[in-house]
């Protein structure tokens, strides 16, 4: 496992085990995740999940689940609540290019170019905004 320093992130390494579409889809949201349109949208385009990471920023609640999909959205997840079956899926997000890039070159991973074209189109398409 190759962790690298990031300036955005304590620390970054893959995490073993990769969460399914499924799996992310049947997650129980944080409170302000609930009524967000995001995850309806998510939910229709995320396609499969490519990689999961474990990120750490030094947050006060703990480090998180970084799931990447095939399009390049991110499901971010609370490690600890999603370990103890508590609702834990923190946001979702449409990955910008350098966004995803930085999570594949902290591990030492390539990211596959069409995931980067995909978060191009998503920025293009303004889905962070949504």
């Amino acid at each position: 496992m190759n962790v690298k320093e990031n300036r955005n992130f304590k620390k970054v390494k893959f995490y073993s085990y990769s969460l399914t579409l499924d799996e992310l889809k049947s997650l129980r949201y944080t409170k302000h995740m609930e009524a967000s349109n995001r995850i309806k949208l998510a939910r229709f385009i995320s396609g499969e999940i490519v990689e999961t990471f474990f990120v750490d920023k030094g947050h006060k609640d703990g480090a998180e689940l970084h799931c990447v999909s095939e399009n390049g959205v991110i499901w971010v997840l609370n490690e600890r609540k999603w370990l103890s079956d508590r609702p834990c899926l923190v946001t979702v997000l449409f990955g910008r290019p350098n966004q995803v890039e930085r999570l594949f070159d902290a591990c030492g991973l390539k990211c596959d170019d069409v995931i980067i074209e995909r978060c191009k189109e998503n920025l293009r398409s303004g889905l962070n905004e949504f």
